[in-house]
């Protein structure tokens, strides 16, 4: 919220709330909520399971049985390397709508966005505000919750129970393909 007016005589040198807002959007955008693919998180553990397998090929068998030494550039790529892969390891963002003013010749004095994060099971509602508003850093932009949000499932880990080890042995005797939690 801040001052609109007429589009034939926009602000010189002040920010109207399309411009906080567009502010806001960028900054958002280009400071990720950071990645989860430290020792025990969840995609490391299954990959570092799946280098246990004999079917797993060169480099890949080397690459994950050892992240001590090869995970940051792997967690690196990962990143870059798809949009799906990145969201395996952090909470993603996506502005999802955004929306102010009524006329095309009128400066609003209002302007809403929503941005959807996918909140990664290691990250909390709480957490993923704070990092907002630390990225944003403007009174003026205000942030909440959206009621009837839900956090992440929590995750199982099941990898050394019976059941999983049936499935997994099951499934590679049947279709030869590596199972992992």
């Amino acid at each position: 919220t801040g001052k609109g007016g007429h589009s034939s005589m926009p602000p010189l040198n002040e920010d109207n709330p399309l411009k906080v807002m567009s502010k806001a959007i960028v900054k958002l955008e280009s400071s990720p909520v950071p990645s989860h693919f430290e020792r025990n998180s969840l995609f490391r553990t299954t990959l570092e399971y799946i280098s246990k397998s004999k079917k797993l090929a060169f480099p890949f068998n080397i690459i994950f049985s050892n992240f001590w030494l090869f995970g940051k550039l792997f967690g690196h790529i990962l990143l870059h390397a798809s949009s799906g892969a990145a969201a395996s390891i952090r909470t993603t963002t996506a502005v999802t709508k955004m929306y102010g003013g009524e006329k095309m010749n009128a400066v609003p004095s209002e302007v809403k966005a929503y941005v959807n994060h996918r909140v990664h099971p290691f990250d909390t509602f709480e957490s993923v505000l704070e990092h907002d508003r630390r990225v944003i850093n403007d009174d003026r932009v205000k942030l909440k919750i959206m009621d009837g949000a839900t956090p992440a499932s929590p995750v199982s880990n099941h990898n050394n129970s019976t059941g999983f080890e049936v499935i997994r042995t099951s499934v590679e005797k049947i279709f030869g393909f590596i199972c992992a939690p």
